[in-house]
């Protein structure tokens, strides 16, 4: 996110984007024209005025990884995200609820596999989808 000319890193919950923004133009590097508000946690998105999806990451750039199967470490559904272990033994990976929600899941469990996809971005993998993982 860029704030006065500066990238800064703020944290941007799914409950202050407008209905006209859709979930799927919030892609890296996108710029946002919004409000934030500092709080014990970093910095927080209030509000968002409007989108600039030009500045967005070159697709190329956003390669999503083949599915392989990952093990949940956890998932914090009143806070609307978790982390899978690395099977490669890097870092853990990062789920938000919304990727669970656009793939249809609505229940997982500690230690569950599943079958995942993810990218590479600033702050690590993420997953981008997700499915059931066995018979």
């Amino acid at each position: 996110m860029t704030i006065s000319g500066r990238n800064v890193d703020a944290m941007l919950h799914g409950n202050v984007v407008p209905d006209s923004i859709s979930f799927d133009s919030l892609l890296p590097g996108v710029t946002l024209d919004c409000e934030v508000m500092g709080t014990n946690r970093g910095l927080r998105v209030a509000r968002i005025h409007s989108l600039d999806a030009s500045t967005a990451e070159p697709e190329e750039q956003r390669a999503v990884s083949p599915m392989f199967p990952a093990m949940l470490k956890f998932f914090k559904w009143e806070k609307g995200f978790g982390f899978f272990f690395d099977p490669q033994g890097g870092d853990d990976i990062f789920i938000h609820y919304e990727t669970l929600a656009r793939c249809g899941i609505d229940h997982v469990l500690e230690n569950q596999t599943w079958l995942i996809a993810t990218i590479k971005t600033p702050k690590g993998q993420h997953v981008v989808n997700i499915a059931q993982y066995g018979p």
